[in-house]
């Protein structure tokens, strides 16, 4: 290889070929200018995702011809055996975190014609039979995972499954989560559960997803659907084990993916209903949320356009609530995990009134940093929650007492007003 690196280049088609750029004003009221996928071109060949997995060919073989448009993303200098052993674990599975350096490949690997050749035959990528069912939990699926904006060396968080209490590190970057124990896998064959031989199928294989390091397959859909229909049905026996199961998964950045499509709707369903969910089952479903919150997909769908407002609001209803119950705790790590990228300006100043009420109450270590971690950020970026601060005279002093890292926040937050 070049010691300068390899080109890598996007080719971006339409694969409406300029349809929906002429009849999308005509019938949505709105112009969309092609409906986008991509191929990465690198080593001298186009991948992409096709009918047979990860395919390649010569760039613009496939069946839709030339690119819309190729952008250049520079040179790289990983090595093609390098490359190749990359895009083998990405086929292992149905999704794939990215790493760092091959990062270009988080928008792409997207196009499905045909035109090329199986890169990895299913022989290379998945397992001959899946791995028994076992309800050894001893060997649980790591769920450690970096943060966002956080260097490679930095730790990851770290949790007590024990305790189910939010963890997270000194430092103000990181998220906080949380780590259920897992119900024990014979929960759910009792025979009063009244479950369908089909949903207790599904049920097992989540366990065995957890349990084993094979990554040659992975959870699907209709795993996540069928322990969500549980969890949202207050009157079923298995609804607290549903959601304690679903809080744990929500730590896992591939199946966080499935918790919010828009198949399994499990948080759009958990907003719209949370007035109407008891008290002690809507606890687990602001963990589900922190943990989803906890990486950046996770976040960019809470607070998308659709779910921003109505989240805000849930948000700040229990923040404001002035009670000491479990749920404002896990509401102040819900905002810790929130404020860890940048909102909509209306979105932080709510965050930051509601969070401000919450200075001159006894909280506990772990909750005063989450609050903290919070209103250095919001207080760091937006202007107007730096003013609002000002005009109620926020006081940090009591805040101040509950630790070395908090008062360090606490004098970070001072030094900005």
């Amino acid at each position: 290889m070049d010691s300068l690196g390899v080109d890598v280049k996007v080719y971006i088609y339409d694969l409406s070929r300029g349809l929906v750029r002429s009849m999308s004003q005509m019938f949505l009221g709105k112009q969309i200018d092609g409906i986008w996928h991509t191929g990465i071109v690198v080593f001298g060949q186009e991948y992409y995702w096709g009918s047979g997995g990860i395919e390649c060919c010569p760039p613009g073989g496939t069946l839709l011809g030339q690119p819309n448009e190729i952008k250049h993303l520079g040179k790289t200098q990983i090595p093609y055996d390098m490359f190749m052993d990359y895009l083998a674990d990405l086929s292992r599975t149905s999704f794939a975190p990215f790493g760092q350096m091959i990062k270009p490949f988080l928008d792409t690997m997207s196009v499905q014609p045909t035109g090329g050749h199986t890169v990895f035959t299913a022989n290379n990528v998945q397992s001959s039979s899946p791995p028994t069912p076992t309800a050894d939990q001893s060997n649980i699926k790591s769920t450690s995972k970096s943060v966002t904006g956080q260097s490679p060396s930095a730790p990851p968080p770290h949790a007590t499954s024990n305790t189910g209490q939010p963890t997270s590190s000194a430092t103000a970057i990181e998220p906080t989560v949380y780590m259920e124990e897992i119900p024990n896998i014979s929960v759910w064959n009792k025979p009063e559960n009244q479950l369908s031989e089909r949903v207790q199928s599904l049920i097992h294989e989540i366990y065995e997803y957890l349990s084993t390091k094979d990554d040659s397959w992975s959870l699907g859909p209709n795993h996540v659907k069928a322990v969500s229909n549980l969890a949202l049905d207050s009157a079923h026996v298995c609804c607290t084990c549903a959601k304690q199961l679903l809080v744990r998964l929500a730590l896992l950045e591939e199946v966080v993916g499935l918790i919010i499509s828009p198949r399994v709707s499990l948080i759009p369903d958990c907003i719209a209903k949370f007035s109407q969910i008891p008290e002690q089952h809507q606890t687990n479903i602001l963990k589900i949320f922190t943990n989803v919150c906890s990486s950046k997909q996770g976040h960019g769908f809470l607070t998308n356009q659709i779910h921003q407002k109505p989240l805000t609001t849930l948000v700040v209803n229990i923040v404001l609530s002035e009670s000491a119950s479990e749920n404002s705790k896990i509401a102040l790590a819900l905002c810790n995990n929130l404020t860890l990228h940048t909102l909509s300006e209306d979105m932080e100043l709510e965050l930051g009134s509601a969070l401000f009420s919450c200075v001159d109450r006894q909280h506990d270590e772990p909750t005063a940093f989450c609050l903290v971690s919070a209103l250095s950020r919001l207080t760091a970026r937006n202007q107007e929650v730096r003013g609002l601060a000002r005009v109620l005279d926020v006081n940090l002093s009591k805040l101040s007492s509950s630790s070395d890292r908090v008062r360090q926040l606490c004098c970070q937050i001072s030094s900005v007003l």
